[in-house]
């Protein structure tokens, strides 16, 4: 039995829908990549923002350091950046009543965490981290308390 007269239908009908699936997913899919310019040290945006009353959540990118030349050592610094980015970008976030902000070195370093802020802010938790191609770090930082909604003035 001659396969190749029942093959020859199946090769022309997979080939071309195989090759539409594989362009499609690469187009479709994006890089998931942020754009940032070179000034830019920090991304961050609401993700969701306000879960409830007493809980906070976003989404903060941080690039790795130049200098490091490690993929370890580049995620790790990356991922430093991205909660150094998070904690800042709260109090941006909030007081700006922006969904996302993007912030050069000079702009985060300005950045005035009121006193009452501060320790809801620094003991927040990365509950979820991606790294991307170049090592870039997305986290995505909750802070919670029982009297969080009345703290941040929401």
């Amino acid at each position: 039995m001659d396969l190749s007269a029942i093959m020859y239908p199946c090769k022309k009908f997979y080939t071309p829908g195989f090759i539409f699936l594989l362009v499609f997913s690469f187009f479709s899919c994006g890089s998931g990549e942020v754009k940032k310019d070179k000034n830019t040290v920090c991304v961050a945006e609401l993700d969701p923002g306000w879960v409830d009353n007493k809980t906070f959540e976003l989404s903060a990118y941080g690039w790795p350091n130049p200098d490091a030349d490690s993929m370890i050592t580049q995620r790790n610094s990356a991922k430093s950046a991205a909660q150094l980015c998070a904690e800042r970008a709260i109090v941006k976030l909030v007081q700006t009543g922006s969904d996302k902000i993007s912030l050069s070195n000079n702009e985060l370093e300005a950045v005035q965490t009121p006193a009452e802020w501060r320790a809801f802010i620094k003991g927040g938790l990365i509950v979820a981290e991606q790294y991307a191609n170049d090592n870039h770090c997305k986290i995505r930082y909750r802070i919670t308390s029982n009297n969080l909604s009345r703290i941040l003035g929401r």
